[in-house]
């Protein structure tokens, strides 16, 4: 699932939350679905976070060796 999609999913649960007729029941799989969907979404933004980390630090290492 893309960040998009989790995203997209964790926002139906908000509006499931939101809605007066919603159940109980409801309520709580409607949380339960946006919890695991906000915990995709943190665990991409994450991996993209390292990816630009690990792409940074080779950046500075090939300025460090250009300037020798």
């Amino acid at each position: 699932m893309t960040f998009e999609d989790a995203l997209a999913k964790m926002e139906e649960s908000v509006d499931k939350l939101r809605n007066p007729g919603t159940t109980l029941a409801e309520s709580i799989t409607s949380f339960e679905d946006g919890m695991k969907s906000y915990q995709l979404c943190m665990d991409l933004l994450h991996s993209a976070e390292q990816k630009i980390e690990i792409f940074r630090r080779s950046e500075q290492e090939d300025r460090k060796e250009d300037m020798r």
